[in-house]
């Protein structure tokens, strides 16, 4: 129904942001582990309430409680226990290439960035935050209660769902989700490596308005390093808006069901306050790493340095937004924390706007 781009994906030279800019989304990325793991379990390669160490080459328990069985759901819902350390948070950036002093804009490199030489595996970074006895293993990766008795947000569980992904079905995450997702949707824009995309279409990531962040990758990438256009992400919006309603073509109608369901209880929850935006609140009822927020919305909201990202849809009337951001906010107090949802309020108003005149 609409879409435009504002401000410049660059400014220096000055490239115009478009619908087709690209540029990485954050932890909306997490959407398609969830459709990954659907499609996994629809293809027999695992089933959501498999015990996770049945498809793992090393063992992964919560020290606190042994015993316990951590399940691939509970990784989806964020109820595992398996949570992100100062390790992960220290890590998990690694920079595509040492910075250019000589460019013409500041460029920033936060302390936890990495060199381009400390890139690993997937597989390899997870093993060794996880596997006891790991170089970069701590008790301190696991909540002190019962796998299923807590919801904590992780982003390693994210990771450690993509990698069981890779081992049930003998490819990379990447490749999977690329085949069953981006593909079929005809998403040729979106991938998870920049050398497969089209370069000078990448957007830079600002953390100031004249400072730029060194570019930059996850390790563990699928919790939020899809790269990919507001053009090309509302294929996959559509896709999920058709899928809430019986009609998608990635899943069976009883997958998207479980995709959607919500699937923790309220007690879970730590205490958070009521005063959290909804859209960026990452306590909001889940399903198969998709959010369920008021109001009937459904979808998620994502955020890495220099990216702010929502995608979320009306499950009553089938009207969806998306805003992609290329600059860091990092309170509200900043000018375009009150302008970014300005813009997000006015596309709610349109919204309305539509519903009441049909």
């Amino acid at each position: 129904m609409y879409q435009n781009g504002f401000g410049y994906a660059n400014k220096n030279p000055e490239i115009d942001f478009t619908e087709n800019t690209i540029i990485n989304i954050g932890s909306i990325s997490k959407s398609l582990v969830g459709l990954s793991l659907m499609k996994a379990q629809e293809l027999g390669l695992l089933s959501l309430d498999d015990p996770i160490n049945d498809h793992l080459p090393f063992t992964v328990e919560n020290p606190h409680f042994p015993t316990e069985t951590i399940t691939i759901r509970q990784l989806a819902n964020h109820t595992s226990t398996i949570i992100d350390t100062e390790y992960f948070e220290r890590t998990c950036y690694v920079m595509i290439a040492e910075p250019n002093t000589t460019d013409i804009y500041p460029i920033e490199v936060p302390y936890f960035f990495n060199d381009p030489k400390d890139t690993i595996s997937l597989a390899n970074y997870i093993e060794s935050m996880l596997r006891k006895g790991a170089n970069a293993y701590s008790k301190t990766a696991f909540l002190e209660v019962k796998p299923g008795e807590k919801y904590q947000y992780s982003n390693t569980g994210a990771g450690l769902a993509a990698l069981i992904i890779e081992i049930a079905s003998e490819q990379s995450f990447a490749e999977f989700s690329t085949k069953n997702i981006l593909k079929p949707l005809k998403m040729e824009s979106s991938g998870w490596k920049r050398d497969d995309l089209e370069e000078n279409r990448i957007s830079k990531n600002y953390a100031t308005t004249d400072t730029v962040y060194a570019d930059y990758h996850l390790i563990n990438y699928p919790d939020g390093g899809l790269l990919t256009s507001a053009a090309d992400l509302s294929k996959l919006l559509v896709e999920l808006i058709k899928g809430y309603d019986g009609e998608g073509s990635l899943l069976t109608s009883e997958s998207f069901e479980t995709l959607f369901a919500k699937d923790i209880a309220e007690d879970l929850y730590w205490n958070l306050g009521e005063d959290v935006i909804p859209v960026i609140n990452t306590r909001l009822d889940k399903g198969i790493f998709m959010g369920l927020a008021p109001k009937n919305t459904i979808g998620h909201s994502g955020g890495d340095p220099g990216v702010v990202s929502f995608m979320f849809f009306n499950s009553e009337t089938g009207i969806g937004r998306i805003l992609l951001i290329n600059m860091s906010i990092d309170n509200p107090s900043q000018g375009v924390f009150t302008e970014l949802f300005d813009v997000w309020n006015k596309l709610e108003a349109y919204q309305e706007r539509l519903i009441n005149a049909s």
